[in-house]
């Protein structure tokens, strides 16, 4: 039984529309009628949210801010296509960094424009064809049914015989399941396959029976023989990887990058060995490269910028080294600048919160409790009346920063938000929201205590000043009780609180009871001096060599 073209649902993603109506009326010529184009990321998002597509065909290069590939994979994390979805990549541009990009994504082909009738009717057939013989697999996938979808490969094997797109799917299912001894059996039957992607499962056996120079000449040959194969690249680091044969890890990671640089995960993979091997320099061109090809949509941006600047910090607060903090602040500026170059408008608060709170676990060990959390203020300035709009990503990256400074208010508004994450809810996490109740707790104990007995209140507030030095809700309290029991000429402790609450944006609640505190003591809040904001501090990077184009 051949599938009825006319029913299947296809949808085209092209930013040219006259191409896109070209590549159309072939379809619709080669008998497919419910054709769809899509001609922007925005239209792709919404149509494959709102469609069953059976046929994605899409242009590589969308636009400069985003490519057909960062569009598959955003749909794809989205849970908008079906496993079953075919997948085919268009593109005018045949050079070998675009063709490897699209290959890490598994395609079911990639066509060079113009397509004639002829050439694309040719590679339908063949796709159609594969796509029937998977199907069954795919809907026991689709049920979450690995064992059935394992029998009934087998099936389809025993149908239609061994084909690359069966015997690899079959392979990929037999190693998640770590069922060896099948993959071995599968082997036998096609050892004189000519076919590369075995040479993959072959290494992995030989690992599966510790045979890791085996493995390794099995990669490196297939690496000779094609040198643009990408993913015996990737098994091979993991190799070396896992011996911590860094050296050798990274020069074949910046091999595989220099042909795919568009792959982030290729990017953090050479960040994460040049920290390990002391090269610092790379690290920082490594980020460049990594924003370069940054995705824009959604929030992947944002956990590979945390990713690549995580790395290191793990290396810093471990063997803290001041001048290479200050480079590394210097160089994630510069990183930061070209982010938001890159990211669509309404992203750059989300950037400027997330370089803020970077920044800030920096700074921490180097400059004052203050000023960090004067820096991290000013890079939530957009969320500090609206907290709960926040990523969970940037919520648990800059909750200890916010026990740290004794941010109470900020904590509050994000609890419910916490609440929700059960599966995320770490040691460190749990621990972080149990110190916050007892600050909360002890907050409101001094607001009580301020209505009748300011004196009392004041020593509570005395006391919380000893772990939350910087703490704004404090040092308000702390004010207060200071001018209801008229301690006006108490220098020091009026100065003192005064600088913590000054120079800073503050949620409106506590910004409005600050210039309240201020007319008590016939102050002028003083003007907001923002810490250096990584999105508009441009001297810093006129000299950085990273700025380069070459």
């Amino acid at each position: 039984m051949t599938l009825d073209r006319s029913k299947l649902k296809i949808l085209l993603i092209d930013d040219q529309s006259s191409s896109a109506l070209m590549l159309k009326s072939l379809f619709i010529k080669l008998g497919f009628s419910l054709v769809d184009i899509a001609g922007s990321a925005e239209d792709a998002i919404y149509l494959a949210r709102h469609n069953k597509y059976e046929l994605l065909c899409v242009d590589y290069h969308l636009n400069h801010k985003i490519s057909g590939v960062d569009l598959v994979s955003l749909l794809k994390k989205k849970h908008y296509l079906s496993p079953a979805c075919s997948l085919l990549f268009i593109s005018g541009d045949n050079s070998s960094e675009t063709i490897l990009t699209a290959m890490t994504l598994n395609p079911d082909g990639f066509l060079v424009k113009p397509l004639s009738l002829n050439i694309l009717e040719q590679k339908l057939n063949v796709l159609l064809k594969e796509k029937q013989q998977r199907q069954p697999i795919f809907d026991a996938l689709i049920q979450h049914n690995n064992e059935l979808a394992i029998q009934r490969c087998k099936e389809q094997m025993l149908k239609y015989g061994f084909s690359n797109k069966l015997n690899i799917l079959l392979l990929d299912l037999l190693v998640s399941q770590q069922l060896w001894s099948s993959v071995e059996i599968i082997l036998e039957h096609l050892k004189h396959s000519q076919q590369h992607q075995l040479i993959i499962y072959k290494a992995k056996l030989a690992l599966h029976h510790n045979e890791i120079d085996q493995a390794e000449t099995l990669l490196t040959q297939l690496i000779e023989k094609v040198p643009l194969y990408g993913e015996a690249y990737d098994l091979l680091i993991e190799i070396y990887c896992q011996q911590e044969q860094w050296p050798s890890a990274l020069i074949w990671a910046q091999k595989v990058l220099k042909l795919t640089p568009a792959v982030s995960a290729r990017a953090l993979v050479v960040a994460d060995l040049a920290i390990k091997t002391q090269d610092f320099p790379l690290y920082w061109q490594t980020g460049k490269t990594l924003i370069h090809y940054l995705p824009v949509w959604g929030h992947e941006w944002l956990a590979i910028v945390k990713r690549y600047s995580d790395l290191f910090e793990a290396h810093f607060f471990t063997t803290p080294n001041r001048h290479q903090a200050l480079q590394h602040k210097i160089v994630m500026k510069a990183l930061f600048l070209l982010a938001s170059n890159r990211l669509p408008e309404g992203q750059t608060p989300l950037l400027r919160a997330l370089g803020n709170i970077l920044l800030v676990r920096l700074e921490i060990e180097i400059q004052t409790k203050l000023k960090g959390k004067r820096r991290l203020l000013v890079g939530l300035g957009a969320y500090l009346n609206q907290m709960d709009k926040l990523p969970d990503e940037i919520i648990l990256d800059m909750l200890p920063l916010l026990l740290l400074f004794g941010e109470n208010y900020l904590y509050q508004a994000i609890i419910e938000k916490l609440s929700l994450l059960d599966k995320e809810k770490t040691t460190e996490l749990k621990s972080a929201m149990d110190a916050f109740a007892y600050l909360e707790q002890q907050l409101q104990s001094a607001r009580e205590l301020q209505l009748s007995q300011p004196q009392q209140a004041l020593l509570v507030y005395h006391k919380l000043l000893e772990q939350y030095p910087v703490a704004t809700e404090v040092h308000l309290g702390h004010l207060e009780c200071l001018y209801q029991l008229g301690y006006f000429n108490n220098h020091y402790a009026v100065t003192s609180s005064i600088k913590a609450i000054s120079a800073m944006p503050l949620p409106t609640a506590l910004h409005t009871r600050r210039e309240h505190v201020l007319n008590q003591f016939n102050l002028i809040a003083p003007k907001f001096e923002y810490e250096s904001d990584p999105l508009q501090d441009h001297d810093s990077y006129v000299a950085i060599p990273l700025l380069d184009q070459n």
